[in-house]
């Protein structure tokens, strides 16, 4: 399995919100998607099971175009596919 540890996000990037499935896991979502307000640090769920296509990342949630009401110092997290994160991380998503 990949692991990316910790990589620096630029502002725009695209990602997924989390559904919950089966087993009470959490899937990438297809219909909730997010993108970051800010550059942030985005930290790899890397024991988490079954992660390819999407990558599991907790980020911070006042980084992130949220429609709930959520206390920003809360860890969310944010489903990426290897192409949002190369995106993501050389900075083209504008």
């Amino acid at each position: 399995m990949k692991t990316f540890k910790k990589v620096l996000l630029r502002k725009n990037t695209t990602g997924r919100l989390s559904d919950n499935g089966e087993y009470g896991y959490w899937y990438p979502s297809y219909k909730h998607k997010t993108k970051l307000l800010a550059d942030c640090e985005a930290v790899h769920l890397t024991l988490w099971r079954n992660q390819d296509p999407y990558y599991a990342f907790k980020i911070k949630a006042e980084n992130l175009d949220l429609d709930i009401d959520i206390d920003g110092k809360k860890d969310v997290c944010v489903w990426f596919t290897e192409e949002e994160l190369i995106r993501g991380i050389i900075g083209c998503n504008d």
